[in-house]
């Protein structure tokens, strides 16, 4: 014998089912996940393209060797390998993508550049991308919403919760089956959705999921559902409290303004505020200013050196110095990385979106590996560049011209594998917004359960 609560909850899902809201909201949901799939993998493929292109550029460049001189002309090209789970959640994939240049400069040392303002704000691009994490941290927990606001004021308005509350049906059975009954009615098409997206991935992403890719598009989707589910029981808490349904779809369209607009973006802003980043322009003119006023001390620090000791002695110093800026540069972008991601996460939104980059890879915490394998690879690469010089000039007890001939080859130069992150790593980086995203659906749900409870049924 079935009980009131799957009887209940049986009847607000057909009720749901059957109504043309329902059918176009989850028809709607199916061709946005989709449709967000087959782009996300159109440009995945570019990306690819681009990857390939850069890798054999240099490769055909370094071939048997190229003259050192050419390093302070000539940027030599590198590019991170996208990865396949971008297409579901891009996150800081876009940047961690772009092709890296290192060039030598005479007086900056080894230089990375990687486009325009290559690590400026990066986490706004967190919010940006419209792929599957996107669609769902807006577009879909507005139908979830949309779905739970009239669940109790329907009944309160057509006057079947105070004959089905005259019957002997306790209050907790009545907004039990009502939560469990619109949970499957929002669970049910995102999980068609995401088995599509997975289909379409299989047969048009140019690189294919291996098991750690799985594993990371699983904890994707359940995180998916777990935030759409706390939307949904927002709606429900709403529904409990008021006695109409426009009355609770206004607040409920305030609350998710708030929540799954405003506040992940705040994060970002106040994070540039309490610790702001100088721009590339800035650390340019910082660096400029600073080899200006060394380049007339060192003059003079070093006037009994002659020629070309003299010179290197002095463009050392300087590149030096400047390194350390950007080094600092690097900190204070880290910290303001740090502070964004933290006040951010107390939306659900915010939880949301980092939880789901960092299990897929192309979170805030890839991106810091990121930036530490860019640096080594400087490093690197300018140690390379003073080995031969040194080499050259200790053989030949000389410098001059002759040591910028000299060719480096490939095993001169350092070879650039930014660290991926496991996706137990992954998990393990992002389980605190997974967890502060499950205490908002069970806190909205028990917020629901109580205000139904002690609601005046008239």
């Amino acid at each position: 014998m079935r009980g009131p609560v799957w009887v209940i909850a049986q009847k607000e899902f057909l009720e749901n089912f059957l109504s043309l809201r329902y059918q176009v909201s989850s028809l709607l949901c199916f061709l946005l996940v989709t449709g967000s799939a087959l782009l996300s993998a159109a440009g995945l493929q570019q990306e690819l393209k681009r990857h390939l292109h850069t890798e054999l550029s240099r490769q055909e460049r370094l071939g048997d060797g190229i003259p050192m001189a050419e390093f302070f002309w000539r940027p030599l090209p590198y590019q991170k390998r996208p990865s396949p789970v971008a297409i579901f959640a891009s996150g800081l994939e876009t940047t961690m993508t772009r092709p890296i240049h290192l060039q030598r400069k005479w007086w900056e040392g080894g230089k990375l550049t990687a486009g325009p303002s290559p690590v400026e704000a990066p986490v706004f691009r967190l919010f940006s991308r419209p792929d599957l994490v996107y669609i769902v941290a807006v577009v879909l927990s507005l139908l979830a919403l949309i779905t739970g606001h009239d669940a109790i004021t329907r009944e309160r308005e057509g006057g079947t919760l105070k004959l089905l509350l005259s019957c002997p049906v306790p209050r907790d059975s009545v907004i039990l089956g009502k939560a469990i009954g619109g949970f499957a009615s929002v669970a049910i098409p995102l999980v068609a959705s995401l088995l599509a997206a997975a289909l379409i991935h299989i047969i048009v992403s140019p690189l294919p999921l291996d098991g750690e890719g799985w594993v990371r598009f699983v904890w994707i989707s359940l995180i998916a559902i777990t935030y759409v589910a706390a939307f949904l029981f927002m709606g429900i808490f709403v529904s409990a409290l008021v006695n109409r349904s426009a009355t609770a779809i206004i607040i409920g369209l305030f609350g998710w303004t708030l929540l799954a607009i405003l506040l992940p973006h705040i994060g970002p802003m106040l994070a540039r505020m309490i610790e702001p980043v100088e721009t590339s322009s800035e650390l340019a003119s910082s660096k400029r200013t600073l080899a200006a006023a060394l380049r007339v001390q060192l003059r003079e620090k070093y006037k009994n050196e002659r020629g070309w000791r003299r010179r290197r002695l002095i463009q050392n110093e300087i590149a030096t110095a400047t390194a350390n800026l950007d080094e600092e540069r690097q900190r204070s972008m880290i910290r303001q990385l740090r502070l964004g991601r933290s006040i951010s996460r107390i939306s659900p939104a915010g939880a949301f979106i980092f939880g789901t980059t960092e299990v897929s890879g192309t979170g805030v915490w890839s991106y810091l590996e990121f930036l530490e394998e860019a640096r080594r690879l400087n490093r690197d690469f300018n140690n390379s560049i003073e080995e031969v010089f040194t080499r050259f000039t200790r053989r030949r007890n000389r410098g001059g011209h002759e040591v910028w001939q000299q060719e480096l080859g490939p095993d001169d130069l350092p070879t650039f594998k930014p660290k991926v992150l496991s996706s137990s790593e992954g998990i393990a980086k992002g389980i605190w917004e997974v967890f502060g995203l499950a205490c908002f659906a069970v806190a909205f749900f028990l917020a629901g359960f109580v205000a139904f409870l002690r609601s005046d049924i008239t």
